[in-house]
């Protein structure tokens, strides 16, 4: 579905083969997570993302993935480091290969492990809320000339600060990471946007 399409229940019912009141309670947890806008009397429609609403989004993920990452900083064996380490380098043979999706996919474990180590499992629900609202962006933002290659870096350095159980150094990196993602969606929010 694409953003601002209107979500007609009856239909969208007869095409899952669900009942209406199931639609219903989908579309009522979709807005809940800000994936649709529900109007009265008018209906629902797929949420269109914005750029302020991208911006504020990352500004959240920023603060819940600092305060994961320096907690995993203090809990990480050589064991998570070497799974770390393994998970950037999978994603830099992934981008020297050019197969953004393996990259996309590698990246969103090389974050599932830190928040695993962190041992919270309150921030990570609430990452992947967040995490939802920027799906439509999600394999877009790796296609911005030379996204990749600093995403990659940033990763790695990501990496050897919790490596050097250095929360200071983990919390620098995080935000690093998360601040060019966001500077390089406001630059190139033409291309990246639907």
């Amino acid at each position: 579905y694409r953003p601002s399409q209107r979500l007609v229940e009856a239909t969208l019912a007869a095409s899952l083969g669900v009942s209406r009141h199931n639609v219903r309670v989908a579309l009522d947890r979709l807005q809940a997570v800000g994936l649709v806008h529900i109007e009265p009397n008018v209906g629902a429609t797929v949420a269109a993302l914005t750029l302020d609403d991208a911006l504020d989004t990352l500004q959240a993920r920023e603060a819940l993935e600092v305060e994961v990452a320096k907690m995993a900083a203090a809990r990480i064996d050589d064991e998570a480091a070497a799974r770390l380490d393994a998970l950037v380098a999978t994603m830099r043979q992934a981008l020297a290969e050019d197969e953004f999706d393996r990259y996309s996919a590698t990246n969103r474990a090389f974050h599932d492990a830190i928040f695993e180590l962190a041992g919270n499992r309150t921030i990570p629900e609430l990452i992947g809320l967040l995490r939802l609202r920027m799906a439509q962006l999600q394999l877009r933002t790796i296609l911005i000339p030379g996204r990749a290659e600093k995403s990659l870096a940033e990763h790695a350095a990501i990496c050897e600060a919790l490596k050097a159980r250095d929360p200071v150094g983990t919390e620098a990196a995080v935000r690093t990471h998360i601040g060019q993602l966001r500077e390089a969606i406001k630059k190139a929010w033409s291309l990246v946007r639907l």
